[in-house]
């Protein structure tokens, strides 16, 4: 498979059904994406530079929903190996879309912070997808995406405290469209490690490439009912540039990543633990 061709095709059709041009990520590696059928957004983190090396294949992914995974879906489920999964979603989302996984994979249910202000978002988005609220300017990710990194640390430290356990990965950390909540931890995991700002930027924008022109199809019928144009709409469907970019800045604000998790409760030990298991090392 030509992956450079493959990808710039991926990117072209992001274009062309709407994602602004701002939102596209410079590039995208196509060979993160795992074919989990049922899934839009189901990718790992491994063979991004990091500081003093890579990040390890085949440990470490990340995901939308898991409700509609088919029978072959879940046959490449179960070749991953997953010692654990990590469910960013709200009790009211897990109740609408139970999660199709093998059995003996563990689950642990980690949304927390303000429930009530979650469930009010997580309201809010299908009800300006459908129409029935105004669609949010797309200056609103910046600020929810701060005001994740204010209400959701005990999540974030949840999931990067298992991830560097003994015995801690392969693991998986989604939520339901695999992009905001989902995003924020793999950014916090990236920059904890040392990931460039650039490749922090392109894993969180490449939802835009991998899930937005899946999703779309899905929403046009609710978008043409509405009055909906499908470019107001892409921020929802999708991430925005300057949303991730905000986040970035408040977490450099705190003092970057490692300090931000390190102040909400994860130990030196926890987070030297995290690169043993993440970091596959230069040797030259």
């Amino acid at each position: 498979m030509d992956t450079h061709s493959t990808a710039r095709q991926l990117i072209e059709t992001a274009w062309e059904v709407g994602v602004p041009e701002v939102d596209l990520p410079s590039a995208v590696a196509v060979e993160r994406l795992i074919g989990v059928e049922g899934t839009h957004n189901f990718r790992e983190l491994g063979g991004i530079a990091v500081g003093g090396g890579t990040f390890r294949r085949g440990v470490v992914f990340r995901s939308d929903q898991l409700s509609e995974i088919t029978e072959a879906g879940m046959a490449t489920f179960a070749q991953l190996g997953l010692r654990h999964v990590y469910d960013f979603r709200l009790p009211l989302e897990r109740d609408r879309q139970p999660s199709r996984l093998p059995a003996d994979v563990p689950v642990s249910h980690v949304a927390t912070g303000d429930l009530s202000a979650a469930e009010a978002m997580v309201v809010k988005i299908p009800n300006m997808l459908n129409g029935i609220e105004p669609m949010a300017p797309a200056s609103w990710w910046d600020d929810n995406y701060v005001d994740m990194l204010n209400r959701a640390a005990p999540m974030f430290v949840t999931v990067v405290r298992g991830l560097g356990a003994d015995g801690g990965v392969p693991a998986l950390f989604h939520c339901t469209g695999g992009k905001d909540r989902t995003g924020m931890a793999a950014m916090l995991i990236l920059e904890t490690l040392g990931a460039s700002e650039a490749d922090i930027v392109d894993d969180f924008l490449a939802t835009n490439v991998f899930r937005t022109p899946k999703r779309l199809p899905h929403w046009e019928p609710q978008f043409a009912a509405a009055g909906i144009n499908r470019v107001d709409a892409m921020p929802i469907l999708g991430v925005t540039r300057s949303g991730i970019t905000a986040a970035l800045a408040e977490v450099r604000r705190l003092g970057g990543a490692a300090r931000y998790l390190l102040d909400a409760g994860l130990s030196e030990e926890e987070l030297a633990g995290l690169s043993a298991n993440l970091v596959d090392a230069n040797l030259a």
